[in-house]
Formats: structure tokens, C-alpha cells, sequence
């Protein structure tokens, strides 16, 4: 149900409480990590660019929750079907907030803000006992509305309606890879929580929509005599999530028969919806708008394969005054296989990239990343770059100070005293510190002295760095498809380097429960060990799906 009134006034008041705190630790990490990386990748003639010590703030107008949903909703997993808390709520922020730079004497930046869309929490995998739930996360389940306003040197150009939106649309982007599906924040609660089935849990199944035709449309191409406009060349956008897909331009027509499919992956059926709009193709300057609708994705589900519908199209402010168009769709659920049975079935490969160790280590500021490759893809869905964000290795926890480093030098080398007093071999020594034979064998070349030994043999463990970053690919055989682990690094200065590559098969998850498994893995070539989760769904018949039962049966929060 919606749930305006007291729950939404109660969160909107948390968030008043909390609100200069929270300005306060955006402006630290504008004044470091944004900082930092500015100065890093900006060209030399820009290295003074800085943000503003006083105007960078959230403003005094914090953001408002205007409605409020909470229903319990399931969600299929491999290892069973976990019971989440959906917590929907509408949002908009008027923001008085500054977020200025400085460059040289001048001052330019953002002195007003307004942000409008659905905020998405999920308390996922409810236990009866605390903390209650495993993981947290949150997305939205379009892409916001921005509105920017600027202040400072050049605020006249910058407001420029057309300089407006393209900055808008720049900003929409980055919230967008941040938080709009399939992108999603989220962190574990509990120790044993598996962290992709909290922030990226698989997607729910694959929505084929066809839009056949249009009528009543408006004229909006003028006469090579400039007369009046007698005709329009109108083509069809569908955008759900971060994609957009677009069908051929037909010219000259008012009632324009397409013929056309978009074939997009739903990562939530229940919370996503699908934007239509019709524009007007011009040679030069925007194209024109022509109408628009937005369908639930539940909703479209249930229409099955062989329903065609007719719906009006709105104008911006929601009136049916557009003309119509007429629609089908289609939808394949994605299936969990248990033993591997349909293997040779289209269907998604799913990896996930969770951390490795024992990486070489390298100077101050080296960023490691790993590229993920998959063959058999399916090359009318959109498949978005797969590589995991680069980060720096791990800092140790040190809560002891030196003396925690002592305790474990100390450690060692009593270890490696009772190794040698048995008379094992470098290869069983190896085994036991978890090192590479060649690693302690040359760290024991290099010093007979067992304290220099123990930080030789430290340092050959190399570094940890941890991405927890999950991809997923449509393939035409998930048996089939083939998926790389490429392990990179950059150091300061220098270009990419490849460190090594670990490739594995479909095939090769046929037995384990599900088909998916976790799996650590050293990488060929080098010391590394990567550790990444694999999984598959394939893809089941074309069929309408049954409207959600319960209270999710009424998924509209009205905006």
C-alpha cells in the first residue's frame, strides 16, 4: 500500500536531523577523494582547479520523501528464495546546496538544484535474529529528473537553456552508473552474507516489446515552401533503466507502421517501468516531441505474446491529446537450471568479481582492475562494459601499531623454525605459509637471519584488492560461452599491463548445485589468486506471467 502522512514525515524528519552532518562529509569527500582525483587526471594547465573551502555545501533544504511504500517481496536465489523488505519511496530535493569550483581568481559552479525520483531500499534476507537481515541496498528504478541552475564567472552562458540541458544530461548520466538498474549500492550486514546476492542479485527475465504502428500523430515537417506543416518523420525510443533503444525513422507519415522489436533484460520486474516516447527526426537542430507513455514492466508481462493494445499517447503534462500507438509483448522469465540439464540453452552467464590476492605489489598509487571477456553473446541486447572500477590494494588493519607487527613477524618465524627442525621440504614450507616456492626460496637465499627471511616472505604475499563486482551476459549457449578474467594494473605514469588471464567455460558449472559455484583460483602466469563467484540462469518459453499475488499486486506509487 502507499503510505503517506506520519512514515514519510517521520523519515523526513531523521533526515533534517542528520542533514548538516551529512553536508559536512560530501564536502570532505569533494575536499579529498573527489580532490584528489582531479588533480590526478586533469591536464597540467587545470592542476589548480579546486573546490571552493566555503561554497560547498547541501544548503539548508534538505531532501523530502513524498510517499512511502513497504511490502515484503521474495527473491529466487540459488541457494533458496530469500525474503526481503521493499521500502519504495518518491523523493524530491529543492536544493538551495552550492558546489562551487575555483580556478585562477575566478569562481564557477552549482548554486541550485532540483532532483525527482524513486528511491529503492531493500533489507535483504529477513532472519530471526539480529541484525534481522543480511544486506542493505538501494537503486532507483529510472533515471531521475534534473534540474541545475548555475552561479559565478560565466552563469549567463552556463543558463542557456541549451548549455542547461546538456550539463543536466551529464549529471543524469553519472547518478545513473551509480544507482539506476542494473547498477545498485549495496553492503553485507552479516559476516556470511554472500555480497552479490545483496548487490547483484540476477536478473528477472528478458521483455521483448514490439511497437507495430502509430496514428493521429502531429504534423510537424514544414513544406520545402514553408507552408505549414503537413507531415512528420517519426521513430519510437523505449528506455528502461540505464538502456535506450530507438527503431528506424519512417519518413512522410503520419501513421507510420514500424514493425519494429526492442529486446531489453529486467533486472526487477516488480519496481521497473518502460518509457515511450515518439519524436519527430530532424536533419538539423532537437527532433520533435510527438508523446510519450510509461508501462509498469509488471503490467507488460501479463499482456502475453499475442496481444496487441492501442494506448494513447500523453503529453508532458499527461493529457492524451498525441495520437496512438499499438503494441505487443513478450516475456522469458530467466530459470534457475538445477543440474545443468539445459545448458545449451540461450541464457545469462553471470560472473562476479570479488577480490584477489597475492598480487605483485608495486609502487605508491598502482590501480588493479580486472576485464571481464564472454564469448556467445547475443548481439541484440545491449551488453555494457565489463570492467571492475581500478582500486588501490587493501590497507592492512593495524589495531595494534607496531607492536601487532612484531607479534606477527615473531609468529612467522617460529613457523618457519619448526618447518626446518622437521626437515620439510621449500615445497611443503611453501604450502603451509600459503607463499610461492620460488618466493621462499629465494627469500631463504637472500638472509639466513629467520627475521629478514619472515619480511622477505611477508612481501612475497604480495597485496589484496577487493572489487565485488558483478556482470552479466546473454549468451546464445551458456555451455558454450567462454568467460576471461583479464588481471590488470596501471602504475603512476606508465600504461596499462596485463598480469594474467583465467578463462573458464559454462560447461564447467554443469553439476554444481544451480549451476554456480565460488571459486579461488590462481591465475596462470603469476602469483595472483582471484576469487570470483560464476553462475547461470537460462532462458524459459515466451509466456505471460501471473500478476504478483499479495500485497505487491498493486505496484503503482504515484508520482
Amino acid at each position: 500500500d502507499n503510505i503517506p502522512g506520519e512514515v514519510a514525515g517521520v523519515l523526513n524528519k531523521v533526515v533534517n536531523h542528520v542533514w548538516d552532518e551529512l553536508s559536512q562529509y560530501v564536502k570532505h569527500l569533494l575536499h579529498t577523494k573527489v580532490q584528489t582525483a582531479m588533480t590526478t587526471n586533469l591536464p597540467k594547465a587545470l592542476e589548480s582547479l579546486s573546490f571552493d573551502p566555503v561554497k560547498c555545501h547541501l544548503g539548508k533544504h534538505p531532501l523530502e520523501f513524498k510517499r512511502i511504500r513497504i511490502d515484503r517481496e521474495p527473491q529466487c536465489t540459488s541457494v533458496g528464495s530469500y525474503n526481503n523488505l521493499a521500502i519504495v519511496a518518491l523523493f524530491e530535493w529543492d536544493a538551495d546546496c552550492e558546489i562551487f569550483l575555483r580556478f585562477k581568481g575566478a569562481s564557477l559552479g552549482i548554486e541550485g538544484l532540483r532532483l525527482k525520483g524513486r528511491l529503492v531500499l531493500d533489507l535483504v534476507g529477513l532472519v530471526d535474529k539480529p541484525p534481522f537481515f543480511e544486506g542493505v541496498r538501494a537503486y532507483l528504478n529510472r533515471t531521475p529528473e534534473v534540474e541545475i541552475n548555475f552561479g559565478g564567472s560565466g552563469e549567463g552562458l552556463l543558463n542557456m537553456s541549451w548549455v542547461k540541458d546538456r550539463i543536466a544530461k551529464l549529471v543524469t548520466d553519472a547518478i545513473s552508473g551509480l544507482l539506476v538498474l542494473p547498477n545498485r549500492f549495496g553492503y553485507a550486514i552479516s559476516e556470511k552474507a554472500d555480497i552479490f546476492l545483496i548487490t547483484a542479485p540476477l536478473s528477472d527475465g528478458i521483455l521483448e516489446i514490439t511497437a507495430w504502428g502509430a496514428s493521429g500523430i502531429a504534423a510537424k515537417e514544414t513544406t520545402w515552401l514553408g507552408l505549414g506543416a503537413n507531415s512528420s518523420d517519426p521513430y519510437v525510443v523505449l528506455k528502461c533503466g540505464t538502456d535506450t533503444f530507438k527503431s528506424p525513422v519512417v519518413y512522410k507519415n503520419l501513421a507510420p507502421s514500424w514493425d519494429w522489436t526492442a529486446s531489453m533484460v529486467i533486472q526487477d520486474s516488480i519496481h521497473q517501468s518502460v518509457v515511450l516516447e515518439v519524436l519527430n527526426d530532424r536533419a538539423l537542430g532537437e527532433d520533435d516531441f510527438l508523446g510519450t507513455m510509461r508501462l509498469n514492466v509488471h503490467e507488460l508481462m501479463e499482456w502475453g505474446p499475442d496481444q496487441k493494445k492501442t494506448l494513447e499517447l500523453l503529453d508532458h503534462s499527461g493529457k492524451a491529446t498525441r495520437g496512438t500507438v499499438t503494441l505487443s509483448a513478450a516475456w522469458r522469465p530467466l530459470e534457475l537450471d538445477a543440474h545443468g540439464a539445459n545448458l545449451r540453452s540461450e541464457g545469462v552467464f553471470f560472473a562476479g568479481v570479488h577480490s584477489a590476492s597475492r598480487l605483485p605489489t608495486k609502487p605508491e598509487g598502482t590501480l588493479y582492475w580486472v576485464a571481464v571477456h564472454c564469448s556467445r553473446l547475443i548481439k541484440t541486447f545491449h551488453h555494457h562494459e565489463a570492467k571492475a572500477t581500478p582500486h588501490s590494494p587493501t590497507e592492512p588493519k593495524d589495531t595494534a601499531g607496531q607492536g601487532a607487527e612484531q607479534e606477527d613477524s615473531a609468529d612467522l618465524e617460529e613457523r618457519l623454525a619448526i618447518l626446518k627442525k622437521y626437515k620439510m621440504t621449500e615445497a611443503d614450507m611453501a604450502a603451509v605459509l600459503q607463499v610461492e616456492p620460488a618466493s621462499l626460496h629465494e627469500a631463504m637465499k637472500a638472509s639466513d637471519r629467520a627475521s629478514k627471511v619472515s619480511k622477505d616472505i611477508e612481501a612475497a604475499k604480495g597485496c589484496v584488492v577487493s572489487w565485488e563486482t558483478a556482470f552479466e551476459f546473454l549468451v546464445d549457449s551458456v555451455a558454450d560461452a567462454a568467460i576471461t578474467f583479464e588481471v590488470m594494473c596501471k602504475e603512476p605514469g606508465k600504461s596499462a599491463k596485463k598480469l594474467g588471464t583465467y578463462q573458464t567455460s559454462g560447461a564447467s558449472l554443469r553439476g554444481c548445485e544451480n549451476c554456480t559455484e565460488w571459486r579461488t583460483v590462481r591465475v596462470p602466469g603469476t602469483e595472483a589468486m582471484l576469487k570470483v563467484k560464476l553462475g547461470t540462469r537460462v532462458l524459459g518459453q515466451v509466456a505471460a506471467a501471473a500478476p504478483p499475488s499479495g500485497p505487491s499486486s498493486s505496484k503503482n506509487l504515484a508520482d
